[in-house]
């Protein structure tokens, strides 16, 4: 079948000893490591997924890596861009030291690392802080850019961001 290695030929691996890694090789990852959690993990854009990765290229929920005695494997959730494992796209394949596995249009090396390789006094986390970014709608009038304002609302409620982003294209900037 295409897209899909035996399990014959996957590395065996004891979770409680092996650690499944995923190195970013570029597209905003280069060099950012995300471990798989011994009892697997999905990958995709959603805040609820184990491994948050906000590319435009992976969907919501992408794939999904399990790790059990028999090996890692990877299985592709329909993804809109695909799957891909040593550049062959398929929807489960297992993963092996070094395999090149690409999420949508990002590429990850898999790095299989005996707990004693990673930092003991940091433990391993599957995804990276972060970072937060507020965006705050400003409404221009008399060319002097302004918060929108919202008398309206109680004291600590905040409008729909489709509300402020109408009230900004209707021009309202009270």
């Amino acid at each position: 079948m295409v897209g899909k290695t035996s399990r014959m030929d996957a590395a065996t691996l004891d979770p409680s000893k092996v650690v499944v890694c995923l190195r970013g090789t570029g597209q905003g990852f280069h060099g950012k490591l995300f471990v798989v959690p011994r009892e697997g993990a999905q990958i995709g854009r959603m805040p609820d997924c184990n491994i948050l990765l906000n590319h435009p290229t992976i969907s919501r929920y992408h794939c999904r890596i399990d790790v059990s005695p028999e090996g890692a494997r990877v299985k592709d959730l329909g993804s809109v861009n695909g799957t891909w494992v040593n550049g062959t796209m398929g929807m489960e394949s297992w993963l092996h030291q070094g395999d090149v596995l690409r999420i949508g249009e990002v590429n990850f090396v898999i790095e299989i690392k005996s707990l004693a390789e990673l930092n003991p006094s940091k433990p391993p986390v599957a995804t990276p802080p972060v970072d937060t970014v507020t965006t705050r709608l400003m409404g221009v009038r008399d060319g002097k850019s302004r918060p929108i304002k919202y008398e309206h609302l109680k004291q600590g409620e905040r409008p729909s961001q489709m509300t402020r982003l109408a009230d900004l294209f209707r021009g309202r900037n009270r």
